[in-house]
């Protein structure tokens, strides 16, 4: 089985997709020290714009596409197509080109997945569907909630809910701590029984040794307080223990951040396999 990517970043996709027993002929990414990842990672991987790549990938059973979200996301204009960073066109020229058996375009919630089924469906595909997936309860240790178009020749089911996967049991060093994004309103959650909050592309997420409560204006963390740590983000991420990133502090918590989550990836991977073996 075959897959094809686009707008990689960092690989958590090319990664699940890579466990899921998927071969990535090729990953496409813009960012030049997120190819450096890729490469260093196993994949083979092509520098510049999806749009203008054009390279005879042969007969592909999935192509996974995580166009950029800013676009589409809540803490920005939500400009959608008519963002110069929308992603979603050179997504589906590729489709249009490579005419993959199956597509899995994945997006924040609040972008437009429902339309793109649809577009997809009118290249020819017979079965397509939208679903919302929160990557907790599918083995990764954070609430990501995240929208994924699939489309294919049959019906794909979505992936089964598992039992919340803690902090703690992703990331090991985050036991009998607790852990809380510093933005206003967000509390404190114990690792031992909760998933992390979403990771973020920067590294605003502490780790403190009891509850301390809800984030408020003016709050002082305490002395033995620590930030996350960039090895935790990323193993709450799913990434391999060991799993390195390219660039400096900043580069390597973007890369992070931006992750679509390995299980997450994996178990839709796994479905389409299921199907299309």
């Amino acid at each position: 089985m075959r897959a094809f990517g686009l707008f990689a970043g960092g690989g958590g996709a090319a990664e699940g997709i890579r466990l899921a027993g998927f071969e990535c002929v090729v990953a496409v990414e813009g960012w030049r020290t997120a190819v450096q990842t890729l490469i260093a990672n196993g994949f083979r991987a092509h520098w510049g714009r999806v749009e203008a790549f054009a390279e005879d990938v042969g007969a592909i059973d999935l192509l996974w596409a995580s166009p950029p979200c800013q676009p589409y996301s809540m803490n920005g204009k939500r400009s959608g197509d008519e963002d110069e960073r929308d992603g979603w066109g050179a997504t589906l020229e590729q489709v249009r080109r490579v005419r993959p058996r199956f597509v899995v375009v994945e997006n924040v919630v609040g972008s437009s997945v429902d339309a793109w089924v649809a577009e997809l469906r009118d290249l020819g595909y017979a079965w397509g569907a939208a679903w919302t997936l929160n990557a907790s309860r599918h083995g990764v240790g954070q609430e990501r909630v995240r929208r994924f178009g699939v489309v294919g020749p049959c019906p794909v089911e979505p992936p089964l809910e598992r039992e919340v996967t803690t902090a703690a049991h992703a990331a090991p060093s985050l036991r009998g701590r607790w852990i809380r994004v510093e933005t206003a309103t967000a509390r404190a959650r114990p690792c031992d029984v909760a998933p992390a909050p979403t990771i973020a592309v920067r590294p605003n997420v502490y780790v403190h040794d009891g509850d301390i409560g809800v984030r408020t204006a003016g709050d002082t963390l305490p002395s033995s307080s620590r930030i996350l740590h960039e090895r935790e983000a990323a193993a709450l991420q799913g990434f391999p223990a060991g799993r390195g990133f390219a660039g400096d502090a900043q580069a390597r918590w973007k890369q992070i951040g931006n992750a679509v989550p390995v299980g997450l990836a994996r178990a839709i991977a796994d479905q389409i396999r299921a199907v299309a073996a």
